[in-house]
């Protein structure tokens, strides 16, 4: 069984984690981490991966199965991780139709409350899970990444239980993710 995640926008902790992922997986038959961007950054990222530089930790150089501007080249996803840019939201969904099943998972990192119930209004029938991170980051050049600071923690959290939580939580972990899985109820009664 493959499992295929694609990181939507690269930009900020999207980028971050995407790169971790895509670094991990690289050579993993069951595995396909892809890329979606565009503009110049993904001329960079085709001929030479992302290259991810930390404030004081060095850099690594990541490189996903497949990097496109084009979601239909990447076709149906298991899991979709939106960059924390989440910006015009119905045309960025719209965008990545050709990814999206009835079973694919959206997992926004925003800090806009809003963008969750919106994309959940646009695909009532998929799960979308809320994630949260406190990791800055931002393209410094084509094919770069800038990561600061020191929390690089991903919350994660559903209105209820799912049969994917375990497995999306292994995945990261194996990248060496620091996440944290959390109900919504759990997050709401703290």
């Amino acid at each position: 069984m493959s499992i295929k995640i694609t990181i939507a926008e690269l930009n900020g902790a999207g980028g971050y984690y995407g790169a971790l992922l895509a670094k991990h997986y690289t050579y993993d038959e069951e595995i396909d981490v892809c890329f979606l961007t565009r503009g110049l950054h993904l001329k960079g990222l085709q001929r030479v991966g992302l290259t991810t530089r930390f404030d004081k930790h060095g850099a690594f150089a990541a490189q996903p199965r497949l990097t496109t501007d084009q979601p239909d080249k990447i076709g149906v996803s298991d899991y979709i991780i939106l960059g924390s840019e989440v910006y015009c939201t119905e045309e960025r969904i719209k965008l990545l139709k050709p990814c999206i099943a009835k079973t694919t998972v959206i997992v926004p990192i925003s800090k806009d409350a809003g963008v969750v119930e919106r994309i959940r209004a646009l695909l009532p029938d998929n799960e979308v899970w809320e994630a949260h991170s406190e990791v800055e980051a931002e393209i410094s050049g084509s094919g770069m990444l800038s990561v600061n600071g020191s929390d690089k923690r991903l919350y994660i959290g559903a209105v209820k239980t799912s049969s994917k939580q375990p497995q999306f939580e292994k995945l990261l972990r194996e990248a060496g993710i620091e996440v944290e899985m959390v109900s919504i109820q759990q997050t709401i009664n703290k």
